[in-house]
């Protein structure tokens, strides 16, 4: 994620970015930041406390602007790298929109950037994460979903105008009521009274509603609620690559005992033994490829990579002298 550096400006900001501390310390600005908002909506308390809410406000703006400008120092020499995620892109909107002359005198704006602040509460919690990213996936797969409910929500709707309209125009006299109304039924609003004032109308909205409460209410609901999890699940498997169900995390390459002993010599009778190194040769090329920059590790790697290459160079020798005496022999004969 960030490049080597030795400047100890920027590994305090990487510090205090990655830190803990200074994310629960994030977190309780932003919560501050909406409580003062809720506050705001009283006359009273802005009357008695107006002084306290506007210092909270600028309290919790200096903080997200220092909190953007570490993470840009953290990139080092590359800052642009910091846009490339796309919380870190909203973190810098907000806060730029915020100090942009002019808005601070937009008081509905302000309100609604200060609003827009609660949502880096999902970039601190990973759980929020999942849902927000399990719900944006569920849309495209249930664009098919949403159009058989109109689909339905229509037919019914027409069918009800056709039927109770002239008996029940309060709800369906126009087909606009008839679908409002159906919505209704669909979320099971205050089902009850509905089918009291439809059945004191007529005796055929019994059968009328229960069907339609039966595929929009049951069926059509619960298809999306499973769209929905299935997306929420899919979610949680990408945003967390290190759970044990990812099915993309790479498998771990147990390194093994890839070359003998000093002092010991290759045993010619066993070619298990032989070649054991040369079987082991994509695994170490696998776990170079996949280690970390970390100084001690790719040192060990390099020591079994040079170790396989004496193994695979002491074989072809001994190959090659096994078949000079069969080549001898050949052109004796």
């Amino acid at each position: 994620m960030y490049e080597p550096s030795t400047n100890q400006c920027v590994l305090l900001c990487r510090y205090l970015v990655s830190s803990t501390w200074f994310q629960w310390l994030s977190i309780t600005v932003i919560l501050l930041n909406a409580i003062s908002l809720g506050i705001g909506t009283y006359p009273d308390a802005v009357a008695t406390g107006g002084f306290a809410l506007a210092w909270v406000d600028t309290a919790a703006l200096t903080f997200f602007t220092l909190e953007v400008i570490i993470g840009l120092i953290a990139f080092g020499r590359r800052p642009w790298h910091y846009f490339k995620h796309g919380w870190n892109v909203f973190d810098f909107i907000v806060v730029v929109a915020a100090l942009t002359p002019g808005m601070r005198e937009n008081a509905t704006l302000l309100r609604l950037l200060r609003l827009a602040r609660i949502l880096k509460l999902f970039q601190a919690f990973p759980s929020l994460r999942v849902v927000v990213m399990g719900a944006a996936r569920s849309i495209p797969k249930s664009i098919g979903l949403i159009a058989l409910t109109i689909v339905i929500v229509y037919l019914w709707g027409m069918l009800g105008c056709i039927l109770f309209g002239q008996t029940y125009p309060e709800r369906f006299g126009t087909i606009d009521r008839a679908a409002l109304h159906l919505f209704q039924l669909m979320v099971l609003d205050d089902v009850g009274n509905v089918m009291r004032a439809g059945i004191e109308v007529s005796i055929l909205t019994i059968p009328y509603y229960l069907t339609f409460i039966f595929i929009g209410a049951f069926i059509l609901f619960n298809i999306l609620i499973g769209v929905v999890l299935a997306s929420m699940e899919e979610a949680r498997k990408s945003g967390h690559p290190s759970d044990p169900g990812h099915e993309d995390s790479p498998t771990p390459v147990s390194p093994e005992p890839i070359a003998p002993e000093e002092g010991r010599a290759i045993p010619q009778s066993d070619s298990q033994s032989r070649f054991a190194g040369i079987s082991t040769l994509d695994q170490t090329t696998a776990l170079v490829e996949q280690a970390p920059a970390d100084s001690s590790q790719m040192a060990l790697l390099l020591e079994r990579t040079a170790q396989l290459h004496e193994t695979v160079e002491a074989l072809r020798a001994e190959l090659a002298a096994q078949r000079e005496p069969n080549d001898i022999v050949r052109e004796t004969n």
